[in-house]
């Protein structure tokens, strides 16, 4: 069976500075998973890498 739900909407808890380049409020995060998530494994800390996981 295909699980055809929606995407996760929520915000993930991750400090705005590692966004520096882009409009924070604005940011889809279902779409800019990739970004998101290639920039807390090269700059984040510990705590932002375990929000990613959760």
């Amino acid at each position: 069976m295909v699980n055809k739900s929606k995407p996760l909407s929520n915000k993930p808890d991750l400090d705005k500075c590692w966004f520096w380049d882009l409009s924070f409020e604005e940011i889809d995060w279902n779409k800019a998973y990739r970004t998101v998530i290639k920039r807390i494994l090269e700059r984040g800390l510990k705590q932002d890498w375990e929000e990613l996981v959760c």
